[in-house]
């Protein structure tokens, strides 16, 4: 074998082991470079979709929801933040949102 191939064949190896770590819980082994575990929220607007890692899972999702105004290129003024039929204000934890979808709106 050359040492490519073996190079390619151990990375593959690692990526389904990665894989079968997702499919068991997708959420439990996300961390970030650190190794702190991330809270995963995805955000949703006008069919995109646009997922965040918020590195401390207790602090609130503001920082989120600013970065994700900034992402889709609107000011945060204009957009309402709508979790299941909730109107959220940005004090929650972003804990209570890991791996589930927040609906964005322009208002």
């Amino acid at each position: 074998l050359r040492k490519d191939c073996l190079q390619r064949h151990i990375k593959a190896l690692h990526r389904q082991e990665q894989d079968k770590l997702a499919q068991e819980n997708p959420l439990k082994h996300i961390k970030d470079k650190d190794g702190i575990p991330l809270a995963r929220i995805k955000f949703v607007m006008q069919n995109t979709m646009f997922q965040v890692g918020q590195k401390d899972p207790r602090k609130p999702i503001l920082k989120s929801m600013r970065f994700v105004s900034k992402k889709f290129g609107v000011d945060m003024k204009f957009l309402l933040f709508k979790y299941k039929k909730r109107v959220l204000s940005g004090l929650e934890a972003s804990i209570e949102f890991d791996g589930e979808i927040i609906e964005v709106i322009k208002v």
